[in-house]
């Protein structure tokens, strides 16, 4: 019966931390030899999570409050008291960090209302916590778990009508390399979007800029020279400035570059990317931008409707009638094959084909052979 009620002393405590424990796991509860000294640091431990703010602040005011925190306990006069202060403290702050307070800060961060200083500094404690404890983070409260709260605590900043980004209208042309592609009749002015080199795991962002650096590392704030703000918001303002005429292509290239590579990385739970600061309002922008667009002209029908307006024009210089001829394939007419005629043909060969074998396997019926297995009397298309 002792053994019980210590058994539950034990597990109640450990199970009813909110935010988690790298010091001690349920199966420590049966399989560890607890001394007196265990017990105190893990009530302890139950005591520090009232340490733990009780709404999502910023993360300047944090770090504030660390301090304060440390500072109060150097004033412990006993070593081992405070020792064991010291290292419940640093648990309970490493898992709050780790589960609520980094996903947050980053999250500003990305959307341009947190500074490179201060998020640094968060990750850089989380990082020395993790060291004294000799833990990565299992135990304590996952990203994931602290989404909702992150979320809600930065739903006021996430309006980018309260922030949005100007296109740069001055010069715009100047400070991007840019290429002519043909749009119809006439051409028009291209910027490449940035690219990564690798968009998976990536250690270096490029841009194309005229003047100074086209390659960064991700993993420093690099601020454009003109104006000091982040490089991505600097390059969207000048690529939306100098496509302005035509606007429609690179609306839908951006847009799919930032959800198919950015947006991942933002999400990922692992790692901070400096780089992107201020991504998250572009991404905003960008989409927003980018959805009249995509819902009103498709990009393959605009791809189509270009190549028939070339060849129409084509035959009209050549002295031909003008006429769209339908064809099989894509032939040196250059004109889309009618998907219908496509499928016919493939339809009439897969016939054929079962024709024959139908009537082979007739023909040898017939005969008088001894078969050492059954053929086979379907044909599965």
């Amino acid at each position: 019966m002792f053994n019980i009620i210590s058994f539950l002393a034990l597990i109640l405590p450990i199970t009813a931390i909110p935010f988690g424990t790298a010091l001690y796991s349920i199966d420590d509860v049966a399989s560890k030899t607890w001394t007196t000294e265990d017990v105190a640091i893990l009530r302890s431990r139950i005591l520090m999570d009232h340490l733990i703010p009780k709404n999502v602040v910023g993360g300047k005011s944090f770090l504030k409050y660390v301090r304060t925190i440390v500072n109060k306990f150097e004033m412990i006069s006993s070593d081992k008291t405070k020792r064991i202060a010291m290292v419940t403290a640093c648990d309970a702050i490493g898992a709050y960090l780790q589960g609520v307070m980094l996903p947050h800060v980053k999250d500003g961060y990305y959307n341009g209302h947190e500074s490179y200083a201060v998020t640094n500094e968060l990750f850089a404690l989380e990082r020395k916590i993790k060291f004294i404890l000799d833990t990565d983070g299992r135990g304590w409260m996952t990203p994931v778990d602290a989404g909702q709260q992150s979320a809600a605590a930065a739903a006021s900043k996430n309006d980018d009508a309260d922030d949005p980004i100007f296109e740069e209208t001055e010069n715009a042309c100047a400070a991007l390399l840019t290429n002519s592609v043909p749009s119809g009749r006439e051409f028009i002015t291209a910027v490449p979007v940035p690219a990564f080199d690798d968009n998976k795991n990536p250690g270096s962002l490029a841009f194309p800029f005229v003047v100074g650096k086209r390659l960064f590392s991700v993993d420093r704030p690099w601020l454009s020279n003109d104006d000091h703000g982040p490089l991505l918001v600097r390059y969207y303002r000048l690529a939306v400035g100098c496509t302005s005429p035509a606007p429609e292509q690179f609306r839908v290239d951006m847009h799919r570059w930032l959800d198919s590579v950015v947006v991942p990385l933002l999400a990922d739970r692992n790692r901070w990317f400096p780089v992107l600061a201020g991504a998250k309002r572009v991404v905003r922008a960008a989409a927003k931008a980018a959805s009249v667009d995509v819902t009103a002209v498709g990009r393959s029908k605009r791809k189509v409707t270009a190549n028939a307006t070339i060849e129409l024009t084509a035959a009209n210089d050549d002295g031909g009638d003008g006429d769209v001829r339908r064809s099989c394939d894509d032939g040196t007419d250059g004109q889309v094959p009618n998907v219908n005629v496509s499928l016919a043909v493939i339809l009439l060969s897969l016939l054929s084909t079962w024709l024959s074998f139908w009537a082979f396997g007739f023909e040898r019926q017939s005969q008088t052979v001894t078969y050492s297995r059954k053929p086979d009397t379907g044909f599965n298309l």
